[in-house]
């Protein structure tokens, strides 16, 4: 049995992993607290990546997830 559970978008997954995104990235991500409650959660990713001087693309989620 599969149990699926429904957020805004896929990255608020990626953002409740700050470990995995600041290995992905070489760069220190700060904890986001309490991420199924952001709307805009890719937006949110976007700007994490240009801090860390990279771009986000959708194609990333899979890597990144993997890891």
């Amino acid at each position: 049995m599969k149990v699926c559970v429904v957020v805004h978008e896929l990255e608020t997954w990626l953002l409740a992993d700050e470990n995995t995104l600041s290995q992905y990235l070489k760069h220190n991500v700060k904890k986001v607290t309490n991420p199924e409650e952001i709307c805009d959660a890719k937006k949110q990713l976007e700007q994490i990546f240009r801090k860390a001087g990279k771009t986000y693309f959708t194609t990333m989620a899979e890597k990144i997830a993997a890891k």
